[in-house]
């Protein structure tokens, strides 16, 4: 039986975030569940699919095809970073 039953046991000795952190994207709703919790990056799918979408109709009306786009996100920040030790 395991010591301490919430603190999940990893291979190789890995301790999260201790020795590594690991981030995800989506923001899925399982990240606030999984243990660590995992720190991960917020995009608004909805406003990116729109964008898509407006790039592909002005490529096609236009015959542009270069063209660059920056989408903010969030860093929601949970158990699985911490600073460099």
């Amino acid at each position: 039986m395991r010591k301490n039953a919430d603190k999940p046991e990893y291979p190789h000795n890995l301790r999260i975030p201790q020795k590594i952190s690991i981030i995800g994207i989506d923001n899925i709703l399982l990240c606030q569940y999984v243990n660590p919790t995992l720190t991960t990056i917020k995009i608004d799918k909805h406003k990116m699919g729109k964008i898509a979408i407006d790039l592909i109709i002005g490529k096609i009306e236009n015959n542009n095809t270069e063209s660059r786009v920056l989408v903010s996100s969030t860093l929601v920040v949970r158990e699985s970073t911490s600073s460099p030790s």
